[in-house]
Parts: structure tokens; C-alpha cells; sequence
């Protein structure tokens, strides 16, 4: 693990990840505290298969989106609406 300040991150970012497709992982601090962390994708020479997705939620998306396509707001503007609402 290898701990750098931002600034030294963003000056020499393409050392740490040379070093990160290496295997290491890199801690990146801002004003001392760490704010990221930086890992490579590739274990053990195969690549990661990401994250998983829940079959549920993808159907509740497709759901939502059929919902959306038939909505309308019958001719009415959604800046007006919106601007309506923030008074």
C-alpha cells in the first residue's frame, strides 16, 4: 500500500497507476485524510466481473422507464412547474 498526497497524485499520476496495474494500491490523502483509494480491476491475471446487478431492480427500472414513456404533463411547462415550486 502506498500512501500520497494529492498534489503528488495529480503531478505524477501515471507513475502510481503503472504502479496499481502492478498489484499495489494506492491511498490518495487530501489535507491528511485519505479521500480515495486506488485498486486495479485485474486479480490474479483475470479480470474482475464487476459489479453485480439484481435482477429485481433491473426490472423495476424497466418498469419505471414504461411509466415514463406514456407520461405527459398535458401541455403545461416543466420549467414553469418547477420554478413554481422553488418559491
Amino acid at each position: 500500500m502506498i500512501r500520497v498526497a494529492a498534489e503528488d497524485f495529480a503531478r505524477d499520476s501515471a507513475t502510481f497507476l503503472d504502479r496499481v496495474e502492478q498489484g499495489e494500491e494506492v491511498w490518495i490523502e487530501k489535507n491528511g485524510m485519505v479521500v480515495a483509494r486506488l485498486v486495479s480491476v485485474l486479480s490474479a491475471g483475470k479480470e474482475a466481473s464487476g459489479p453485480t446487478v439484481d435482477p429485481e431492480a433491473s426490472e423495476a427500472v424497466r418498469a419505471f422507464r414504461r411509466l415514463r414513456a406514456g407520461a405527459t404533463l398535458d401541455g403545461l411547462d416543466w420549467k414553469a412547474l418547477r420554478d413554481e415550486g422553488r418559491r
